[in-house]
C-alpha cells in the first residue's frame, strides 16, 4: 500500500508532461507546413529596399483578440497575397500578416521593416526569440513617438537575424481609418535613401508653400484684398497644418506627442480646410453674384463643415473621420462644379482655379490608388498628393493674380471711359459756352447798338436831324474838362436865324420846319450864298452868330462859355443881324 501511494504523484506528473509534449508536437506539426508554404525572403540576396507585399499572407481578426497562439494555431486560414500593397479598406476588424525571412550568410544581418502609412492605430510585430518563443514590439499612432522602436515619421521596426536563421514574423494592425498595409524591408542604406528622398520632397514642398504664404501676406498688406487673406488661410490649414500631421511630422516640428494630434485633429483639420477652401472659392469666383444657387449650396456645405468639426471633439474618431472624408468628397465635387460653371461664364480666374483644383484631386486620387496597391509605389506616387497641393497653391496664386490683373484692366478701362465721358462733357460744355458767349456777344452788340440808337435818338433833334441841346451840353462839358486839363482853347458858337418868326407867321410852321432842316445842312457858308428851298419856294435867309473862344482856367465852366456866346449872339442881332460877333 505504501509503495502504491508513493508512485501515484510520479504517475500524474509523467502524464502531464506527456500531454504538454503532445500539444507542442501538434502545434509544431501544424506550423511546419504553414511555414514551409510561405515563400522565404533571403535578406542577403535582396536589394537595399524590398516591397514585401508579394511575400505576405494575411488573416482577418474580427474580434481584435490579438492572440498569437490562436493565430499560429490557425495558420491554414491565412490567405496568400500577391500584390504590392495589401488594401483592407474601412473595417472594424484587426488584421494579421506574416512573412518569412532567412539569413543564409555567415554574419548577423539587420534590416528595417517599414510600415509606410500614417493611418494605423496599433501595430504589433511578433518576432521569434531564442528559447522564449516570440517577443513583441509595438508602434502605431496610439504609441507616442518617444516610445516607438525607431525615430521616423513612418513606423519602422529594426529586425536582426542571426546566421542561418529562418523565421516567420507576425504583424498585427488595426485602424479606425481605411486600412492599407504597405510593408518595405530596408537595409540601413536603403532606409537612409528612402528617408533622404522623402525629406527632399517634403522640404521642397514646405519651402514652396512657406514662400508663397509669405509673398501672399505681403500682397495682403499691400493690396488689402481679402481674397489673399482666405488664400493664406487655405495654405496654412491645408498645405501647412493638415499635411504636417498627414505626413506624421507633428512630433518632429511641434513636439506633439499626444495621439490626439495624429487622429482626432485630422478630422477637425479636414473639415476646417474644406471650410476655408469653400470660402476662398466664393470670394475668388464671386459666386454670390455669378452663381447664386450654387453659392447657397456651398454655404450649406460650409455649415456642415463647422458641424462636423464640432462633433469631432465629442464623437468617436471612427465616426468623425468617416464624416469628414464624406464631406471632403462632396466639397471636392461641389467646388469643381463651381469652377467649371465659372469657366463657362468666362470668369477671368476660372481657368487657373479649375487647373489648381483638378491638380489637387488628381494628386489625391493618385495617392489613394497607390495606397490601394493599384499604382506602383515610387517617389512620385508617394508624394503625389503634396505635388497636387503644390500645383494647386501655385495656380490658385495665378488665379488671384489674373483676377487682380483683370480688375486692374477693368478699372483702367472704366477710368478711360470716364475720362472720355468727361472730355466729351467738357467739349459739350465748351461748345455750349462758346455758343452762349457768342449769343451774349451778339445780344450785347444788339443792346449796344440799340442803346447807341436810343442815345442817338435822345441826342438828336427830330426835326433838323442834328444834335440837340442835351447833346451839346454833354459834349461841351466833356470838351471843356479836357481843354482844362490840356490847357487848350475852346470856342463856342451860337447861331440864330435872323427874322425867322415872320417866316413861321407868313408861310406857316411847316415852311419854317423846312427852313430849319435845310439850314442845318448848310450852316454858315452856304446860308447866305444860296436861297433855302421850301414848300413855299426858295427863301433867302441870313444867320447871326455869337462866338466866345478862350482857354479854360480854374473857376471857368461850360455854362459861363455858353452865357458869353449868348451875349455875343445878342450883340450880333442888336447890331443888325447877318453877322458874326465875338465876345469881348
Amino acid at each position: 500500500m505504501p509503495r502504491a501511494i508513493g508512485y501515484q504523484p510520479l504517475l500524474q506528473k509523467s502524464l502531464a508532461t506527456l500531454c504538454r509534449v503532445a500539444m507542442t508536437l501538434c502545434l509544431l506539426v501544424a506550423a511546419i507546413p504553414a511555414a514551409s508554404a510561405l515563400a522565404p525572403v533571403d535578406i542577403t540576396q535582396t536589394d537595399d529596399t524590398l516591397q514585401l507585399g508579394p511575400y505576405l499572407e494575411y488573416l482577418k481578426d474580427p474580434d481584435r483578440r490579438e492572440d498569437l497562439a490562436e493565430v499560429r494555431a490557425s495558420n491554414e486560414l491565412f490567405t496568400p497575397h500577391t500584390g504590392d500593397v495589401l488594401n483592407i479598406g474601412y473595417t472594424s476588424a484587426g488584421h494579421w500578416v506574416r512573412f518569412r525571412l532567412t539569413n543564409t550568410g555567415t554574419e548577423p544581418q539587420t534590416r528595417y521593416l517599414e510600415f509606410r502609412s500614417a493611418f494605423v492605430d496599433r501595430l504589433t510585430l511578433y518576432h521569434p526569440q531564442e528559447r522564449t518563443g516570440y517577443g513583441k514590439t509595438e508602434s502605431g499612432r496610439l504609441v507616442t513617438p518617444p516610445e516607438r522602436p525607431h525615430p521616423s515619421r513612418h513606423f519602422v521596426f529594426p529586425i536582426t537575424l542571426s546566421p542561418g536563421a529562418d523565421a516567420v514574423y507576425y504583424l498585427y494592425a488595426d485602424s479606425a481609418d481605411t486600412l492599407t498595409i504597405p510593408l518595405y524591408l530596408h537595409t540601413d542604406t536603403g532606409l537612409q535613401q528612402t528617408v533622404l528622398t522623402s525629406r527632399s520632397w517634403l522640404s521642397f514642398f514646405q519651402g514652396l508653400i512657406a514662400a508663397m504664404a509669405v509673398f501672399s501676406l505681403f500682397l495682403l498688406v499691400t493690396l488689402r484684398d481679402r481674397v489673399y487673406g482666405y488664400y493664406i488661410g487655405v495654405i496654412i490649414m491645408h498645405q501647412g497644418l493638415f499635411f504636417t500631421l498627414f505626413n506624421g511630422l507633428g512630433y518632429q516640428y511641434f513636439g506633439l506627442e499626444n495621439p490626439w494630434w495624429s487622429r482626432e485633429a485630422l478630422s477637425i483639420l479636414v473639415s476646417l480646410t474644406m471650410l476655408m477652401i469653400m470660402q476662398f472659392t466664393r470670394v475668388l469666383l464671386d459666386t454670390r453674384n455669378q452663381q447664386p444657387r450654387l453659392d447657397r449650396v456651398i454655404a450649406a456645405i460650409q455649415c456642415a463643415a463647422i458641424a462636423i468639426a464640432g462633433l469631432s471633439l465629442f464623437v468617436d474618431y471612427y465616426l468623425s473621420i468617416r464624416l469628414a472624408n464624406l464631406h471632403g468628397s462632396v466639397t471636392a465635387l461641389a467646388v469643381w462644379v463651381v469652377g467649371w460653371n465659372a469657366l463657362r461664364k468666362d470668369h477671368p480666374a476660372a481657368r487657373y482655379f479649375l487647373i489648381a483644383w483638378t491638380s489637387l484631386i488628381v494628386g489625391g486620387l493618385t495617392y489613394s490608388l497607390k495606397s490601394w496597391g493599384l499604382l506602383p509605389s515610387n517617389a512620385f506616387t508617394e508624394h503625389s498628393w503634396q505635388i497636387g497641393a503644390a500645383i494647386e497653391a501655385i495656380f490658385l496664386s495665378l488665379a488671384i493674380a489674373d483676377r487682380i490683373t483683370n480688375e486692374s484692366r477693368q478699372r483702367i478701362r472704366l477710368q478711360y471711359e470716364a475720362q472720355q465721358a468727361q472730355a466729351t462733357a467738357l467739349e459739350i460744355q465748351r461748345r455750349a459756352n462758346e455758343t452762349l458767349e457768342k449769343s451774349v456777344r451778339e445780344r450785347t452788340e444788339e443792346l449796344r447798338e440799340a442803346n447807341r440808337k436810343l442815345q442817338q435818338l435822345s441826342d438828336t433833334d427830330q426835326l433838323t436831324g442834328i444834335s440837340n441841346r442835351r447833346s451839346l451840353e454833354r459834349y461841351l462839358q466833356h470838351t471843356f474838362e479836357r481843354a482844362l486839363v490840356d490847357r487848350k482853347p475852346v470856342a463856342v458858337l451860337l447861331i440864330d436865324i435872323d427874322h425867322f418868326k415872320p417866316v413861321n407867321d407868313t408861310y406857316g410852321h411847316q415852311a419854317g420846319d423846312d427852313c430849319l432842316k435845310e439850314i442845318a445842312e448848310r450852316i454858315r457858308s452856304s446860308v447866305a450864298s444860296e436861297p433855302v428851298n421850301t414848300r413855299a419856294g426858295p427863301l433867302g435867309l441870313t444867320i447871326s452868330m455869337g462866338v466866345y473862344a478862350a482857354a479854360p482856367v480854374k473857376g471857368d465852366s461850360a455854362e459861363n462859355f455858353l452865357q458869353k456866346a449868348h451875349q455875343a449872339l445878342y450883340r450880333s442881332k442888336h447890331e443888325g443881324r447877318d453877322r458874326v460877333t465875338p465876345f469881348r
